[in-house]
């Protein structure tokens, strides 16, 4: 709790059973602040550098929503972005979206993501094992965020990208 910051309460549900609740997660990155995060680690990774940086706890409210969609139990998860995967999304979904048929994503778009993963338009299971699909609309296109569960309460976004039109999402 202590090392993600995180406020909670232990509350007794029935006689000498407790169960912890949870009163408050730190707030996430700003989009600035992701979008800034991004184009370092995008850096970093063209470099041969491998960091990563904590962006958030997944608190109840999401975590709630997740499973509903899910079934995965997210709650108080550590939220991450790492160089390898920004850099996969800027070279593969920004770059080389033309040809494959996308709408390139920029940095600003990276700075989306707790935006788009807090507040999604729809929730899904991704084809991989433990993979979460988010989608969000936006007036310039639809924009996708795939993650990936980890072992040790740990969620990592791993791409991104965006169609023009919301003519993919699912329904």
């Amino acid at each position: 709790q202590q090392e993600r910051n995180i406020a909670a309460t232990s509350v007794e549900t029935a006689p000498g059973q407790w169960k912890l609740r949870v009163d408050a997660v730190p707030p996430p990155a700003t989009t600035r602040q992701l979008r800034s995060v991004a184009e370092d680690l995008h850096k970093a990774a063209l470099r041969g550098e491998k960091p990563s940086y904590a962006v958030g706890v997944i608190g109840p409210e999401e975590a709630a929503r997740v499973r509903a969609a899910t079934g995965y139990n997210l709650l108080l998860h550590r939220r991450t972005l790492n160089a390898e995967d920004v850099m996969h999304g800027m070279d593969r979904h920004n770059r080389q979206a033309a040809a494959i048929g996308e709408t390139p994503i920029t940095y600003a778009d990276m700075g989306r993501y707790n935006e788009i993963v807090g507040s999604p338009d729809l929730v899904s299971r991704g084809a991989r094992p433990n993979s979460i699909i988010y989608e969000k609309r936006y007036p310039d296109g639809t924009v996708y965020v795939a993650e990936q569960i980890l072992r040790g309460n740990n969620i990592e976004f791993r791409s991104m990208y965006k169609n023009k039109v919301a003519e993919r999402m699912r329904p």
